[in-house]
């Protein structure tokens, strides 16, 4: 029995200017790799906790208010992101059906990240990835992302059997790998999608397990404050979340990433931005398609 989910993902990795278009097409829109996004830049079994030697995590057992599930089919969120200002690509995430999966009712979802037709001409990227979501436990079922940049090719495909809490991960013609995750384990796209039916509350701390590239993250996501945003249809009240990862206790985030989601019951992605070596990566949501 797989346990109900809760929250995401994301960080940033860079070294210079094309590693950081590279990295953050992906990692600033899911996150985390998350983030993101990825986040935003773009993580998870999402589990809320309350730890004696945590006194700050906040359980999601909170009289804080719980988005409205915002996974529809036909809604697709559209991003500019931007290096130093200047238009370094475009991404869009998009609950593009769903349908049933080796025997699972899932949501398919999936993410194009491209560089911008002048960052193309000396490096370019495009990035697709997807999950499929339970429709019920909102944990993923399977992952796949198709890298292209520059001139290197890489797919990383993950079949989740979340009954054995085992992930089945396969990168290019590599043999498949069987690694033990935590039961309910998402990637690095779910986990955005699922930050978005958490109830969120400023000073809450979310510690979730994001499994990404052969690897199992601990995930903690800080509600840091409430702020109002220019959003292009207005200005939002939004909330203001900071994900970070660890391997083993070790934090492996170089560079804060942050996510500006909407304080109501969609929950949708304003801003999402990550500091690099040079400069930050920031992605716009530019327009909602399909908005109910």
């Amino acid at each position: 029995m797989v346990p109900a989910a809760q929250p995401f993902p994301n960080h940033a990795d860079e070294s210079g200017v094309q590693s950081a278009l590279n990295q953050s097409l992906i990692r600033v829109l899911y996150p985390s790799y998350s983030l993101i996004f990825f986040l935003s830049l773009l993580p998870p079994m999402a589990f809320a906790t309350d730890s004696p030697s945590h006194p700050t995590v906040a359980s999601l057992k909170s009289e804080s208010r719980s988005a409205a599930m915002p996974l529809f089919v036909g809604e697709e969120l559209l991003f500019d992101v931007r290096w130093m200002g200047l238009l370094a690509g475009n991404a869009s995430m998009a609950v593009s059906s769903q349908v049933s999966k080796d025997g699972h009712n899932v949501y398919h979802i999936r993410l194009l990240a491209e560089s911008s037709p002048l960052f193309s001409l000396f490096y370019n990227v495009r990035d697709i990835g997807e999950t499929f979501i339970d429709v019920h436990g909102l944990y993923p079922w399977y992952f796949h992302l198709d890298q292209r940049e520059g001139s290197r090719s890489t797919q990383r495909t993950v079949t989740f059997d979340h009954p054995r809490g085992i992930a089945i991960y396969t990168k290019n013609q590599q043999i498949p790998q069987e690694i033990k995750v935590p039961v309910g384990v998402h990637d690095s796209l779910s986990s955005f999608y699922l930050l978005r039916t958490l109830p969120l509350r400023v000073g809450q701390s979310i510690h979730l397990n994001m499994f990404s590239n052969g690897m199992t993250y601990d995930v903690e996501v800080q509600i840091l404050r409430r702020e109002k945003l220019e959003a292009y249809w207005g200005t939002v009240d939004t909330l203001v979340v900071q994900p970070l990862m660890r391997v083993q206790e070790i934090l492996r985030q170089q560079g804060d990433v942050l996510i500006w989601v909407t304080d109501d019951e969609r929950r949708l992605p304003i801003r999402m931005r990550t500091a690099i070596k040079v400069g930050s990566i920031e992605a716009t949501l530019i327009d909602v398609k399909n908005l109910p």
